[in-house]
């Protein structure tokens, strides 16, 4: 028996993971793909840790069940579930976002 957690990648969570790596890309391609792969890396971490991140302070947040991971100046939403053992990773924003607008 496994205890990795599947982890999945929502449409929106995809999404913002491009629009990193094509907004830095557009002056420094290499730093845009490192960024971009330890966010990832951090995120295959979950896996293993589901409860790696942390519960944020928001009540709203924390009432939905949502967990961070920070990584550099970028924040990793996602919920734990415990009983399919599954990670859904919700969105990948700057912390300079204003993401209450959209989670």
């Amino acid at each position: 028996m496994s205890n990795l957690f599947k982890i999945i990648y929502y449409p929106t969570a995809t999404e913002d993971i491009i629009g990193i790596l094509d907004y830095i890309s557009i002056d420094d391609p290499p730093s845009a793909i490192k960024l971009v792969d330890k966010i990832n890396e951090s995120i295959g971490a979950l896996s293993l840790f589901p409860y790696l991140g942390t519960v944020p302070r928001d009540f709203y947040l924390k009432s939905k069940g949502y967990r961070i991971l920070i990584t550099d100046s970028y924040i990793v939403f996602y919920l734990v579930d415990d009983s399919s053992q599954v990670i859904e990773i919700m969105r990948v924003v700057s912390y300079k976002t204003n993401y209450k607008t959209f989670l």
